[in-house]
């Protein structure tokens, strides 16, 4: 698999309305997916501009994204978290306190941000003015949500904590060396990508089973959203 990633930040804009693409991966894959082609054919159907005043030219690889309210966050590989209160026209650094950048994931629960780091996971309550480390300092890939509980998706593991970050269990260990790449919850169903497909749990995560009918092989997965 060959990956080419676009390293600077768009606005798209389409009609009266805009949306804002932060980072876009174009995979050219095996002849097979045709992920490629319909890639370049919704691209055509917009019109891009830059967006990336206030981050630094020289590193501008954005690993994710997260929106609270007017505020934006995104974390560029290498350089920390970024904030926007503009829709993306600016962007100023949001990383104090934040130990490792080299982030892998963020997310919002509520008022609290999150950002999964090469070691370990962070945690913001003002609006990532400053950061706060926690007792989890393993690599982390990935982050969820169900009900109470917070999932992370690390190495081959899914670390599980209900008790607000105090005590973690571990939900699912593989045996394959399956990075766990990211984790959604959906009507309390859990997914995880990982480099050797999908799982999925029914049961709060106690049991889990891959689910890639229908998939071609291999399968490697980066992203998974929920519309």
């Amino acid at each position: 698999m060959y990956q080419m990633c676009v390293l600077v930040l768009y606005v798209a804009y389409k009609k009266a309305s805009y949306v804002l693409l932060l980072c876009v991966s174009l995979f050219l894959l095996y002849p097979w997916s045709g992920i490629s082609q319909s890639l370049f054919q919704a691209l055509e159907r917009v019109s891009w501009k830059k967006s990336s005043r206030g981050i630094p030219d020289t590193n501008t690889i954005v690993r994710a994204l997260a929106v609270q309210g007017k505020a934006l966050y995104v974390a560029i590989f290498g350089a920390g978290v970024f904030s926007s209160i503009d829709n993306g026209v600016t962007w100023k650094p949001a990383s104090k306190g934040l130990k490792n950048l080299d982030i892998w994931s963020l997310a919002m629960k509520g008022s609290v941000l999150y950002a999964a780091t090469s070691k370990g996971l962070f945690y913001s309550t003002d609006n990532a003015q400053t950061w706060k480390s926690s007792t989890v300092s393993t690599q982390v890939r990935s982050i969820a949500f169900l009900d109470k509980a917070i999932l992370l998706g690390s190495l081959d593991s899914i670390l599980v904590s209900t008790d607000n970050q105090k005590t973690w269990n571990i939900a699912y260990r593989g045996t394959n060396n399956w990075f766990i790449k990211s984790l959604i919850v959906n009507n309390g169903v859990i997914l995880a990508g990982t480099s050797g497909g999908i799982l999925r749990s029914l049961d709060g995560g106690v049991s889990w089973r891959a689910a890639n009918e229908g998939f071609p092989y291999p399968l490697d997965i980066w992203a998974l959203v929920v519309n």
